[in-house]
């Protein structure tokens, strides 16, 4: 059954009113018919099944049949910092981090960046095109909440205000590994929150490592490879994911 994520103002007692984006594509695309079904998503944790009683290329209507609590999401809070990137590869952090559960997206100038001058113009012009993305993977990849997408930042702000684990993949660390650090702290009260802090393809400088070493965030291995910015925290949250149980566990 498709899904759409809608806004909570489309919602008009029990019957949902599409917005023309959403209608064109489904009277359009689909090709949907008056008593088709589809799931749709306000962002708040349930879904609603929903019977179509209008379709036709301007307008599409339906009546909510049902209501559920969606058990899709990940139980693991993980808020990737991602060294800005080119726009394509960026666009790939998005749509993949959504599909594997990445939770919150911040985009992260670090020291080496190679778009710091174009940081600022990013909000500004690119995110309609993002946030589509990142709805479109949603929808796509089953999930039940939005992944948030932060306003990007330098990497010294948002190391001020951290909760939970925070680690941070590092071509020179050879001792520590991401899955001792997850043992240890999958056994603590209340750990549900990891901050993941990706590099930029240029690498971290020594005085950004002693940075996040003095703010709680730790270095750790992902092996002998070297991996591409734009692969490192789509790796990284699927180790995370993996270890800590979310993509074997099956909910009702």
């Amino acid at each position: 059954m498709h899904r759409f994520f809608i806004h909570p103002d489309q919602f008009n007692s029990k019957e949902v009113i599409f917005t023309d984006d959403i209608a064109h594509q489904i009277s359009r695309v689909l090709r949907f018919k008056t008593g088709d079904q589809v799931i749709v998503l306000d962002n708040s944790g349930f879904e609603y099944i929903v019977t179509l009683n209008l379709t036709n290329s301007n307008h599409v209507k339906g009546l909510i049949t049902d209501k559920m609590r969606s058990f899709t999401e990940p139980r693991i809070k993980i808020t990737l910092y991602q060294s800005v990137l080119k726009a394509d590869k960026f666009e790939l952090v998005l749509q993949k981090g959504t599909e594997l559960g990445v939770s919150v997206f911040s985009p992260t100038h670090f020291s080496r960046s190679n778009t710091a001058s174009k940081i600022a113009q990013w909000p500004n012009k690119r995110s309609k095109r993002w946030q589509k993305i990142i709805r479109e993977a949603a929808e796509q990849s089953r999930r039940g909440r939005l992944p948030l997408l932060d306003q990007p930042a330098d990497f010294e702000h948002v190391t001020k205000s951290l909760n939970g684990l925070s680690i941070m993949p590092y071509e020179h660390e050879s001792d520590t590994t991401l899955k001792e650090i997850l043992i240890n702290w999958c056994y603590k009260e209340n750990a549900n929150n990891i901050n993941v802090f990706i590099g930029p393809e240029g690498g971290l400088t020594s005085d950004e490592i002693e940075h996040a070493t003095d703010n709680g965030i730790i270095p750790v291995t992902l092996g002998p490879r070297i991996l591409r910015s734009e692969t490192a925290g789509l790796i990284t949250s699927s180790i995370i994911l993996y270890q800590l149980g979310d993509l074997s566990r099956v909910d009702p």
